[in-house]
């Protein structure tokens, strides 16, 4: 077994292959977090690990606050289910806000601004109400914050990693703000060590076999941390060292078996990003072709990048172009067509499909 081997094997631990999960909320709960700064890729990395939810189910999902966006684990959105929002930014906030504190310093936010800025929004989201981004500048901008340039996007976030706002429903195509008190349930305080433990084995039900240097990256924890929380779980956990590296995994190794063969994956999704240090695959295929414009995702096959896609959403029909490296193209023709199927259902359109060569 090799590192690829793994690689391979993620796409199975990480429901890409095999049944899917029965819901958008089950699929991310498996994953524990879903990479979410680019909206419109993270709900379709939800739904290739359903069986066969739309666009419309995912955005649903979010709308009732079954799952929620909000900075957690790392300074970038993430979509988790509110079950797990709370001991989440409990254990990794007080990390990324850490890390943020030199950012603070470079646009002037202190202490005091950013708690006048959590006061400000609490107060005005009391009572259900959600807001688009704009009202939630005028609301900081009415408190005194001075919400000019990256001093918004880092007053809102450090909102959502003290637990004070997180996603709202949509209003038409904006995203809002709410208060996490309306939108998720209040859930037992964890012990620290405990919520360490959790999260380590979530991870690695989700994402493994992976190392203790990804899930450091991953979660924002240490490697203290973490090696605790393995030594914890070592019964129930599996293990083999490839090329030096220890890996980790919680799944049972059936999970292994079989599966599409092709994903037209969004270019940050969990295959890729969940994994820092050991990625195990080259995820710029087809980057430079000066054809693609601006590209959408990268296809894998068989666990492998082996080109780029992109797709343009017209009224009736969705247009997939795929640029697939020569290496990977022969043969690759019908499971592509099932990749731009999948993805056609997904927005609930008719499709078209063009395939290019590298």
């Amino acid at each position: 077994m090799d590192v690829r081997d793994l690689v391979r094997w993620r796409t199975a631990t990480q429901l890409l292959t095999g049944p899917g999960a029965v819901s958008p909320r089950d699929a991310v709960a498996h994953l524990l977090a879903l990479q979410a700064q680019e909206y419109a890729g993270s709900t379709w990395s939800i739904a290739q690990r359903t069986r066969g939810s739309t666009d419309a189910e995912v955005d649903r999902a979010l709308d009732d606050a079954t799952l929620v966006r909000t900075h957690v684990l790392r300074p970038t959105w993430h979509l988790v289910t509110a079950a797990d929002l709370r001991w989440l930014l409990d254990l990794t906030g007080p990390r990324v806000i850490g890390h943020n504190r030199s950012r603070y310093r470079q646009v002037g936010l202190d202490d005091a601004v950013l708690q006048t800025g959590c006061e400000a929004l609490a107060a005005a989201l009391r009572g259900g109400r959600a807001v688009p981004r704009s009202e939630a500048r005028q609301i900081l901008e009415d408190a005194g914050t001075e919400p000019d340039g990256q001093r918004l996007p880092y007053l809102l976030m450090h909102a959502e990693l003290t637990g004070v706002v997180c996603s709202g429903p949509r209003s038409g195509n904006q995203h809002t703000y709410a208060l996490v008190d309306d939108r998720a349930p209040r859930t037992p305080s964890r012990d620290r060590d405990a919520a360490v433990t959790e999260l380590v084995r979530r991870y690695l039900q989700g994402h493994g076999p992976a190392s203790d240097a990804d899930l450091r990256w991953w979660a924002s924890l240490t490697l203290t941390d973490i090696r605790g929380a393995l030594e914890e779980l070592q019964d129930t956990l599996e293990h083999r060292d490839v090329e030096g590296v220890r890996y980790w995994w919680a799944e049972p190794t059936s999970r292994r078996a079989g599966g599409t063969r092709v994903h037209l994956l969004p270019t940050y999704d969990e295959l890729f990003v969940g994994f820092q240090a050991t990625r195990g695959m080259e995820v710029g295929a087809g980057r430079s072709s000066g054809r693609l414009g601006v590209p959408t995702g990268v296809v894998v096959s068989d666990g492998v990048p082996a080109g780029r896609w992109k797709r343009t959403l017209r009224r009736d029909v969705v247009l997939v172009e795929v640029w697939m490296d020569p290496d990977h193209a022969r043969g690759a023709g019908p499971h592509l067509a099932e990749a731009a199927h999948a993805y056609a259902r997904f927005v609930e359109r008719a499709h078209e499909l063009v395939i290019h060569r590298l």
